[in-house]
């Protein structure tokens, strides 16, 4: 290793912060999940989406449950939704969808 990796993985850990990941329909809650602002919603969803039950390969919405604001764009990154520590992203797929 070298000296600037070592830096980039403790700025990477530094920037880490904690939100709980929810399936809209039936509340299914992953409390606690790591992230960074830089992360997209498409790594949450895959990382998350078993423990959640959702399917990832459906067309997905997010929500933040704070702001209201809902999107389907995967490759937005967390900071670009405006998700902060203690934040709910609430997801739910095309099957669940009225």
């Amino acid at each position: 290793m070298n000296k600037q990796s070592i830096s980039g993985a403790l700025n990477t850990l530094e920037s880490a912060f904690e939100i709980n990941i929810m399936h809209k329909v039936n509340g299914t809650t992953y409390p606690g999940a790591t992230v960074t602002s830089a992360n997209t919603l498409d790594q949450v969803l895959k990382e998350y989406a078993g423990d959640i039950g959702i399917n990832p390969n459906k067309k997905i919405i997010f929500e933040n449950k704070r702001t209201g604001d809902q999107s389907s764009d995967k490759n937005m990154t967390i900071a670009e939704f405006g998700l902060m520590g203690g934040d709910v992203l609430a997801i739910m797929d095309d099957g669940e969808v009225a």
